[in-house]
């Protein structure tokens, strides 16, 4: 069985995203997550990531740190250093901003890479536009 016949996707008021089927787990991923990533967390749990509270899944910092507007599109930095999880310490939610000033302007946004090897934004996360992540529209000022 393909990992693409174990996700459902779904579409939002700003782009995409998908569940894993079969779990009991509900964690919404962001489109650009990689789906074997989702997978691994789901389904195939090492006694150190379950020990550890280790992923997506086990782990309550990824749940908070790693969910942007609604979705989980990145491991929080615990995971990250002590997990064997990819990513680095770049944190998106600390990039965008809750509003913005409406302007006659199209808005796009992207992450600036850090040094670390696997950041999420040289991988998965390189030329995403950040505004797309979510399943709600940011909040734009009338002004």
């Amino acid at each position: 069985m393909s990992s693409a016949s174990l996700i459902k996707s779904h579409k939002t008021q700003v782009g995409k995203c998908y569940t894993v089927k079969y779990s009991k787990d509900s964690i919404i991923y962001d489109s650009n997550f990689p789906v074997s990533w989702a997978m691994d967390d789901h389904f195939i749990k090492t006694q150190k990531q379950k020990k550890m509270k280790i992923g997506s899944v086990q782990c309550e910092g990824c749940r908070k740190q790693g969910t942007f507007r609604g979705v989980f599109v990145q491991y929080c930095r615990k995971c990250v250093d002590i997990g064997d999880k990819p990513g680095c310490h770049c944190n998106i939610k600390s990039i965008v901003p809750d509003s913005f000033e409406k302007t006659s302007t199209i808005l796009k946004m992207y992450g600036y890479p850090c040094n670390h090897p696997t950041c999420v934004f040289n991988t998965y996360l390189h030329g995403v536009d950040l505004l797309t992540i979510g399943t709600n529209k940011i909040f734009m000022l009338n002004r």
